[in-house]
C-alpha cells in the first residue's frame, strides 16, 4: 500500500489483511507522521521498518551495463538530472511514459 497515511484508520485494517490472506504486507509512505513513532504505536511491534532510497548514478549505469543497453555517460547524467534515480524510470519504454 503506497502512501497509506492518506487512508483513514489504515492501521486497524492492515493486521486483518495479513491474517485473512496469510501474506506479507508492505506499507510505504513519505509522510513524516508515518515515518515517525506513530507507526510503532499503531502497529504495536508488528512491523519491520527499512528505508528504500533512489538509485545513485553509478547504479543506473550498472543497470544499463548488466542489461546490455546502449548509453553514453553524458546521456545518463542528463537523464539522472531530469528524472532522478527512481527505479521505475529504468523500465518505462519511452520519455512520454516517464512524464505521465
Amino acid at each position: 500500500f503506497d502512501e497509506i497515511q492518506h487512508v483513514k484508520e489504515w492501521h486497524s485494517v492492515i493486521p486483518s489483511f495479513r491474517i485473512d490472506f496469510d501474506c506479507d504486507i508492505y506499507v510505504t509512505g513519505s509522510n513524516s507522521k508515518l515515518l515517525s513513532g506513530e507507526l510503532a504505536t499503531n502497529m504495536a511491534g508488528r512491523y519491520v521498518s527499512f528505508h528504500v532510497y533512489p538509485f545513485v548514478l553509478s547504479e543506473i549505469q550498472e543497470f544499463y551495463e548488466i542489461n546490455g543497453l546502449p548509453y553514453t555517460r553524458e546521456q545518463l547524467f542528463t537523464d539522472y538530472l531530469k528524472y532522478g534515480g527512481l527505479p521505475m524510470r529504468l523500465v518505462l519504454p519511452d520519455e512520454h511514459s516517464v512524464r505521465t
